[in-house]
Order: structure tokens, then C-alpha cells, then sequence
């Protein structure tokens, strides 16, 4: 059981939450410790839609029920698990897949899985190329980096109307698709309205390779991607990824993350 805060603690983490005073006492560890790691809640149930525009203008898009759980706050080496159940196109309908991820430091690859209806069977996927980016966002972007596995620079702090604007730029420490990456923190009021709107990826001739932006919607204090806009400036293509529904903590198990449920053609 969580032990009961006392006021005093409180009104100490109130004014921490406040910022600093001074805006020149701010390093870049303190801004990816309030405005990159963002409270995603237990578990999240969402309908997802992917659109992929290519440079001629054609566009596809599918759309899937996605849903995702948080093992952050339990022992073990789990940190995530997900599924994504396709409901259209009509054609990729019931072709499901899931992935469940390890934490930063176990060495475990992802495990995934993914369900073919026509032949009626499920099958193990090897993790892919780190550097493929056929989704916009290789495993690299999609897992949370730990503060310490790259090095952080603040390169500005800026006013944009009421706001504070904080650029940080990232070098990793170990292998990485990346030679760095610079990325927008705004602040509108307060450290926990502060969210990451955009970053800049550079390859690893440092020439620029993607830019990707960010919109959130909050469901309570839970932070949930609303649109994900990623750019490639070498393919020319656009990846969207668009959350058109999202519900938060709403109770899933162990049991919703199986390979009999990836066979289920709707989901849940």
C-alpha cells in the first residue's frame, strides 16, 4: 500500500511542480524528467487509424483496435504488452498481431506474434530491423528511453506567447539508428502541462532524416496520443497515426494478452 504523502511533502511537490524560478536553473535532465515521461495510466484500449501517404499523393489507411498494458509497476522484466486486432480494410480484417516488450536493460528481445485468419494460424515474428521504418517509427522510437542512456544538452529556451519553449538535443550512447535527435518541449503554465510536441531525427551522416510531431489528449491525468505525424525527409513519405477513440485503466489482464485472444477477428 502506498504510504499516505504529508502535507508538508505536498506543498514541497506542488512547488516542484511549479518549475523553477528561473528559467536559467533549468538543464535538460529536468525537462525530459517532466515533459517526456508522461503518466500513459494502467492500461489503454484505443481505436487506432494508420494512414500512409506516398510521394505520388496515394494514400492507405487501416484501422485497428489496439490494446495495450503497463507492467512498469510490477516485478519482473515485462514492460508492455499490446495487440493490435486489424478491423479494415476490409481485406486485412482478423489479421491481428501482438508484441510484448521488455525493459531497457533486461537484453530480451520483444516477442510478437501475429494471427493469419486465412490459414487460420498464429505465428511467432522475429523482431525486425532496428533501422525500418515502414511505419514511420522504428522500435527505437516506439519504446521510453531511460535519462541515462543518452547524453541531453539544452540548446534553447524560448518564449512563445505565454509559453516556454525548451529544445533538448539527444545523443545516444550506444548503438542507435541515430546520430541525434532534437526535440520541443513546450510549457504552457506549469511542468505538468509540459508535453513533447516535435522532434528532429538525424541518420547517422547527421543529415536529416525525419521529423515527427505530436498532439495529446488528456483523460484525466492520463496522456494519450492524439495524432503522430511522422515525415521522412529521404522516402518523402508521410505516416499518420491517428487515436479516433480512447478509453483509459479500464481493467485489462493478463488473459487479454494470449495467443487464443489474438485470434479474435473483433477484439474486444
Amino acid at each position: 500500500m502506498r504510504k499516505k504523502i504529508s502535507s508538508v511533502v505536498a506543498c514541497i511537490i506542488g512547488i516542484w511542480l511549479a518549475g523553477p524560478a528561473n528559467a536559467a536553473d533549468v538543464t535538460a535532465e529536468d525537462v525530459i524528467n517532466h515533459c517526456y515521461y508522461k503518466n500513459q495510466g494502467h492500461d489503454q484500449k484505443t481505436i487506432l487509424a494508420i494512414k500512409v501517404k506516398n510521394p505520388d499523393g496515394n494514400e492507405n489507411v487501416t484501422e485497428y483496435i489496439r490494446l495495450w498494458k503497463s507492467y512498469a509497476d510490477q516485478s519482473g522484466d515485462l514492460d508492455e504488452k499490446m495487440i493490435l486486432f486489424t478491423t479494415s480494410p476490409p481485406e486485412n480484417k482478423g489479421v491481428n498481431f501482438m508484441r510484448w516488450a521488455y525493459r531497457t536493460g533486461t537484453n530480451k528481445i520483444p516477442e510478437q506474434w501475429v494471427y493469419l485468419p486465412d490459414l487460420r494460424k498464429t505465428r511467432r515474428v522475429s523482431q525486425r530491423d532496428p533501422h525500418d521504418m515502414t511505419w514511420g517509427l522504428t522500435d527505437e522510437d516506439f519504446r521510453t528511453h531511460l535519462i541515462d542512456e543518452d547524453k541531453h544538452t539544452l540548446v534553447s529556451t524560448e518564449k512563445e506567447g505565454g509559453a516556454t519553449v525548451y529544445n533538448v538535443e539527444s545523443r545516444p550512447k550506444g548503438t542507435s539508428a541515430y546520430s541525434r535527435w532534437v526535440s520541443k518541449y513546450v510549457t504552457p503554465d506549469n511542468w505538468d502541462n509540459c508535453s513533447r510536441i516535435e522532434v528532429k531525427y538525424y541518420d547517422l551522416n547527421d543529415k536529416l532524416l525525419k521529423r515527427v510531431s505530436y498532439k495529446w489528449s488528456r483523460k484525466g491525468d492520463v496522456w494519450v496520443w492524439d495524432d503522430v505525424t511522422i515525415e521522412n525527409n529521404n522516402t518523402l513519405t508521410t505516416v499518420t497515426y491517428k487515436t479516433v477513440e480512447a478509453a483509459v485503466n479500464v481493467g485489462l489482464e493478463d488473459k487479454d494478452f494470449t495467443e487464443r485472444e489474438l485470434q479474435r477477428t473483433g477484439g474486444h
